[in-house]
């Protein structure tokens, strides 16, 4: 149920390290572009070894074409400034028997990046994910064993709000989601389980699309101290102490997003260690293949 995959680490990486060739500023001089560009670009390229000719990605060169990777992909290829149109007609086109509402979430935002949020396949796949929402609030379908889901319901409000339409019961969805942090200050996938960094970063952003006001939200600044917590001396992070205290990528992308949103500075003192930070990390941990 969780929305990671193969590539999907990867694609969170050079996804998120756009952000810093998109002009977005934090108040200090901003992380050299050069470096940052020259490490999409490199990703650019590997992922090009892994497109079929019908549009769609594999995991693996000349494997069959996925609809999960090829949607990760998509946001990743667009992020960066690429011509996705094959890609995006693939996902608007192929067969697909969609289950969780992750999974049309993960489309949705996939269809919007691509700029067919006012495609057909895109307002149907809106119209699923407000009809999963449930009277508290909650997006999520009980029925198909997602009771408790907190990740489904951040990714339903992160696909509507792509859209650019109202997100319906705003502000029960954010209480659910408010209700649900944990003592930590930080959010697990499911309720009841520990936090975790990814996860966390992804709440935080859900709840400022849905009204939580950063400066003042207690819940925010608990969410990030968590998040802080779990910084490394190499300047990435760990995604929570039951799951191992080792940085990674995953995390790093997250929690880098997060940061975005809030409008903190992911390259300043406050969140650099031994003068190291979460990009630096990122950009460590690259293939020579891309």
């Amino acid at each position: 149920m969780k929305l990671k995959g193969k590539l999907s680490l990867f694609l969170a990486a050079v996804l998120i390290l756009t952000v810093f060739m998109g002009g977005i500023a934090f108040g200090q001089t901003p992380f050299p572009g050069s470096e940052v560009q020259e490490s999409i670009g490199k990703g650019v390229k590997y992922l090009g070894t892994m497109e079929n000719a019908d549009g769609g990605f594999a995991a693996k060169p000349g494997g069959k074409s996925s609809l999960t990777l090829t949607a990760w992909v998509v946001m990743a290829l667009e992020a960066a400034g690429e011509d996705c149109q094959k890609n995006v007609d693939y996902l608007n086109n192929a067969e697909m028997t969609l289950e969780s509402t992750n999974d049309h979430a993960l489309l949705l935002l996939a269809l919007t990046a691509g700029g067919k949020s006012s495609g057909t396949r895109a307002q149907e796949l809106a119209e699923k994910i407000r009809s999963f929402q449930q009277e508290d609030g909650w997006f999520g379908r009980p029925e198909a064993g997602e009771e408790g889901m907190i990740n489904s319901h951040i990714w339903s409000v992160l696909a509507l709000a792509s859209t650019g339409e109202p997100i319906p019961q705003k502000d029960k969805a954010r209480e659910w989601l408010l209700n649900k942090q944990n003592e930590d200050g930080g959010f697990g996938w499911l309720e009841g389980l520990e936090s975790d960094a990814d996860d966390t970063g992804a709440a935080i952003q859900a709840l400022i699309l849905l009204g939580e006001d950063v400066k003042n939200s207690q819940a925010v600044k608990a969410a990030l101290q968590f998040i802080k917590g779990n910084q490394q001396p190499d300047g990435g992070f760990s995604a929570g102490e039951w799951m191992g205290r080792e940085s990674n990528i995953s995390s790093d992308a997250w929690v880098l997003q997060a940061l975005v949103a809030v409008g903190e500075n992911p390259l300043g003192s406050a969140w650099s260690v031994n003068g190291k930070n979460v990009v630096t990390h990122m950009l460590s941990l690259q293939n020579q293949d891309g």
